[in-house]
């Protein structure tokens, strides 16, 4: 795992060790990475970090698990996100940790349709928030329609959303919040959809509602489609929408999806500087510079032995 901190006033690039302590550090204009890294978080940003990650997007094809992390200070977390979001949303196939501040936000400052804009997206895991059908709009509506939907509206027009290749979709949503109306609502939508989409979302209810839902199997006999709602356990609800006697249990509740791809993470403390992610004009000698020393140091490959692909580098398969 690497890090990307402040440190003697510029951006630092450290390699941990096993145990979580530091192996080296190195100043982050030195040279890329090579392809056996697993998980980089980023606890500073400024414009030479963000031509770093710009530099290394090519090791995210493959698949990219997001992780959005917590900050102290929410500015210097929204900041980040917002910039390195186009450099990176194309690969994204797992959002981890998203909140319901966080998540409104981000579809305020980047778009209505945040999740819809990563295609590779098959999994979301959510604190605060859990799906639940947009109001109907029109002249017979009480309601005022808005161009940017809550959090939990825009959850649910993601899951109910095609994709192209066919493949379900997952949500995995942590709530203290009573949702068997936000259920209900699903459930009696479902029965008048006209066509076919699947996924299955793992919701853990506070305590006090755990024992409020009641188990449930529909059928829509346009799309040929099943609508369940099954205990999973004392803790755990599943719901699932898909073609008869498909069952997504597992990757909904239990897969572990940073195993599927490299990570990136966002965590600011504190106690460390940000000097946020708009470019300055003094900042493009630095970038440059940071081109020429990266390109050196590619060939002087006798001292780049912690940029070496090996095992110990990759904590997440390449």
């Amino acid at each position: 795992m690497f890090k990307i901190q402040k440190a003697d006033g510029q951006a630092q690039l450290v390699k941990c060790a096993e145990d979580g302590g530091i192996e080296r550090t190195y100043p982050l204009v030195e040279r890329s990475l090579q392809n056996g890294f697993g998980t980089i978080e980023i606890r500073y940003c400024d414009n030479i970090v963000l031509h770093f990650m710009r530099r290394i997007g090519c090791f995210f094809t493959s698949g990219l698990f997001f992780d959005l992390g917590c900050s102290d200070d929410f500015d210097q977390w929204l900041d980040t996100a917002k910039t390195i979001w186009p450099t990176i949303r194309n690969d994204i196939y797992a959002l981890n940790g998203l909140t319901e501040r966080q998540y409104d936000n981000l579809m305020e400052e980047i778009s209505p349709a945040i999740l819809a804009e990563c295609p590779k997206l098959r999994f979301v895991s959510t604190i605060t928030v859990m799906p639940k059908r947009p109001k109907p709009s029109g002249p017979s509506s009480s309601s005022t329609p808005s161009s940017v939907p809550s959090s939990p509206e825009g959850l649910y027009n993601w899951l109910h959303s095609l994709r192209t290749d066919g493949l379900p979709k997952f949500a995995r949503c942590y709530t203290a919040m009573n949702a068997v109306k936000d259920i209900n609502d699903i459930s009696e939508a479902f029965l008048t959809e006209t066509w076919p989409v699947s996924y299955a979302v793992a919701f853990f209810p506070a305590e006090k509602f755990c024992d409020s839902f009641e188990e449930f199997s529909e059928e829509n006999g346009h799309t040929k489609e099943r609508l369940t709602l099954a205990r999973r356990s004392k803790k755990c609800w599943i719901l699932q929408r898909g073609p008869a006697g498909s069952n997504w249990t597992y990757e909904a509740a239990d897969k572990q999806w940073a195993d599927d791809g490299k990570g990136i993470k966002l965590n600011f403390s504190m106690d460390e500087e940000f000097e946020g992610c708009l470019a300055e004009e003094d900042d493009d000698d630095a970038m440059e510079g940071m081109d020429e020393q990266g390109d050196l140091a590619d060939e002087e490959a006798e001292d780049v032995d912690m940029w070496e692909s090996d095992s110990n580098d990759a904590d997440l398969p390449d």
